[in-house]
């Protein structure tokens, strides 16, 4: 394997860190507190060699039993998006717009779409069987596509979703948070893009023009929609409408390219992959796909599909989707968090501007919390008749923590409710069968880059 720094590149940069260290160094002894226990490190770059490049979420969590941001993403465009937002007026202000959107009191507007796309994602399965993937990709670009732009997506290719694919990729050569020294060192993020060699500085630079490309043009062809009068209603169309002055002007125009964006390139693979978990789950546990079936006829009675209102009504199915969140974890890193001032924990000094990264794949998959963790058990959250608060808080945790969490939460948790319930009503999922009609056992390991899937 090549350096990840020719040497002359390695020596600069170190001498820059050397004085973050000694400040560092500086600051916690004028506190006259230890920082948090960690691995031994070496002096200039800490465990920056420690951390591996894939799966970092399992190094982290060994880490936690001994001892107790993604910078890149500005680089590539994502410094005005949500998640990377520092916490300020601009951060407040999309999350307002989100919430306005997406939040617990707007759903109801969206109820009757994702029942649409519910239904539109199991004919989708009944018409292609054997690759339920390209189903579940298409569902989750759909619904988030209608809802943040009143865009249809195309039956096989369309020219949003593959804008998203495209980018995708891009990210997924970066690695995980964590995997690159800009994610350990933020301040590195100062440094020309050259320093990190021509594949890093290519990657960077294309996510950057498919950013640009993404926030503007499902902008403008739905401007055009809605000034000629042929736009659905969307998040886009309700923030325009909010925000357009008397003389036409659009009041926090970036801002809504920038809340609509984030929707559709944070929600759909994300959405997909927690579909493709529903569907692995149920070729593997078939006695829970029974259970859940069950559960869902009793309120039924094999009369009718079901609809949003029924989702109280059927706590198994809520435990269900809380195991689907915790059985694998779509994002086994949490967005990172940075200290705004300095703070004590336990004893331990935690200088400002700290980088804090939440392993939430060992909140959800650890065997004190979660006995037999790697298994698929709906039944823990349950307790008689009624749901465990773990049920909730695990749902919770699935979408974030602190500042950062998901503001699409509620739309993603109604979609996938909505969904999976319709396709547990209509039919059965199991393995597929070989040329020989022998069954074949699906692959339960996930590949993981900035999501696992």
């Amino acid at each position: 394997m090549t350096s990840l720094l020719p040497y002359p590149r390695f020596l600069a940069l170190a001498v820059l860190v050397l004085l973050f260290v000694i400040k560092g160094k500086l600051t916690a002894r004028a506190k006259l507190l230890p920082f948090p226990p960690g691995p031994a490190g070496v002096p200039i770059i800490g465990n920056l060699l420690d951390i591996p490049f894939e799966n970092q979420y399992l190094t982290f969590s060994k880490w936690k039993a001994t001892y107790g941001i993604r910078q890149i993403a500005s680089k590539g465009g994502w410094n005005w998006t949500l998640p990377f937002l520092p916490y300020n007026e601009e951060f407040n202000l999309q999350r307002k717009l989100f919430n306005m959107c997406l939040g617990p009191t707007a759903m109801p507007q969206w109820h009757s779409m994702l029942r649409d796309e519910a239904l539109d994602a199991a004919f989708g399965l009944l018409k292609h069987q054997d690759s339920p993937q390209k189903v579940t990709h298409r569902w989750s670009g759909a619904s988030i596509m209608m809802a943040a732009y009143g865009h249809k997506v195309a039956e096989d290719r369309d020219e949003y979703v593959e804008m998203i694919d495209n980018l995708m990729n891009e990210l997924a050569k970066l690695g995980n948070a964590g995997s690159h020294p800009i994610d350990v060192m933020p301040q590195l993020a100062a440094l020309p893009l050259w320093i990190w060699g021509s594949k890093f500085r290519n990657s960077v630079t294309k996510q950057s023009e498919l950013m640009s490309k993404i926030f503007v043009k499902p902008f403008t062809d739905t401007v055009r929609k809605i000034e000629r009068g042929t736009a659905n209603r969307s998040m886009l169309s309700v923030l325009l409408e909010q925000n357009r002055q008397e003389d036409g002007f659009i009041e926090n125009e970036r801002a809504i390219k920038a809340v609509t964006g984030t929707a559709y390139i944070a929600g759909s693979d994300i959405m997909a992959a927690h579909f493709d978990t529903f569907i692995l789950a149920m070729m593997t546990y078939p006695e829970v796909q029974k259970k859940a079936q069950d559960a869902l006829d009793s309120v039924l009675h094999g009369e009718r599909l079901p609809e949003i209102e029924d989702r109280a009504a059927v706590p198994y199915l809520e435990a269900l989707l809380s195991e689907i969140f915790r059985w694998k974890p779509i994002g086994p890193l949490a967005i990172p968090h940075r200290l705004t001032e300095d703070d004590e924990y336990n004893g331990y000094f935690i200088p400002a501007g700290t980088q804090i990264i939440a392993n939430l794949w060992h909140c959800l998959m650890n065997d004190h919390d979660f006995p037999e963790p790697s298994v698929f058990r709906p039944e823990r959250f349950i307790e008689g008749e009624k749901l465990q608060s773990q049920c909730f808080e695990v749902q919770e945790l699935a979408f974030g923590i602190g500042r950062r969490v998901c503001p699409g939460k509620y739309f993603a948790s109604s979609a996938l409710w909505l969904t999976i319930s319709v396709i547990l009503t209509l039919f059965d999922i199991s393995k597929a069968i070989d040329e020989n009609g022998k069954t074949i056992d699906p692959d339960l390991q996930y590949d993981h880059g900035t999501l696992s899937w």
